[in-house]
């Protein structure tokens, strides 16, 4: 099924989607708060957790309402919430780009087709870990600094999010917060398209 042709959203679409949107923020900060448990390492690996279980309700709402723009406005509330903690404009950079390529890619390949659901939440979540690694990598002080200043870490936390994102663990970082998207996205489809036929039936 291609994406809608209705020329606007109805009232319950987008109820549905403010209310999806909250769960969706839900379960991205779960996803980081489970990677913080699990030490600084899994914590550099924090989109990779959020993006492999948050999934569902990103492909459910794309199943329900194949629209233009939807993920965008769902991906990008969150951001902004995050921002108001702690500013950091690569990280909102960096994350902006991946909505966009994320939004692209749906529009290519389709909002319901597999493709263009992993391709986009696989781009959105590398794009937020882009906005850490990246100054992690060529910027350290700086880095380390601002979020030290903004009081979300102390100078031990930073400094060993500094070292896990460098070498093999930066690779595994950037390979993880690729694929468990992917993964995520894949199983996210079977488990809606089982509600669905169940619904219908």
């Amino acid at each position: 099924m291609q994406k809608s042709k209705k020329p606007k959203l109805s009232t319950k679409e987008i109820v549905l989607i403010a209310v999806c949107t909250v769960v969706l923020i839900i379960l991205e900060s779960l996803g980081s708060l489970i990677s913080i448990f699990l030490g600084t390492f899994a914590h550099t690996m924090s989109q990779a957790f959020s993006g492999l279980i948050s999934a569902i309700v990103f492909v459910f709402v794309m199943e329900r309402i194949p629209r233009r723009f939807v993920f965008s406005f769902m991906l990008m509330l969150p951001i902004i919430i995050y921002s108001l903690a702690a500013l950091y404009l690569p990280f909102l950079l960096t994350y902006t780009i991946g909505v966009i390529i994320g939004e692209l890619a749906l529009g290519k390949f389709g909002y319901q087709s597999f493709s263009g659901q992993a391709i986009a939440y696989a781009a959105v979540h590398f794009g937020a870990i882009c906005g850490q690694l990246v100054p992690a990598w060529f910027f350290p002080e700086k880095f380390v600094a601002h979020f030290i200043q903004a009081g979300t870490a102390d100078l031990e936390q930073m400094n060993d999010f500094v070292r896990y994102s460098k070498g093999l663990f930066g690779l595994l970082t950037v390979v993880l917060t690729i694929g468990l998207p992917i993964v995520g996205v894949y199983f996210s489809r079977k488990i809606v398209a089982r509600y669905q036929r169940r619904k219908i039936a």
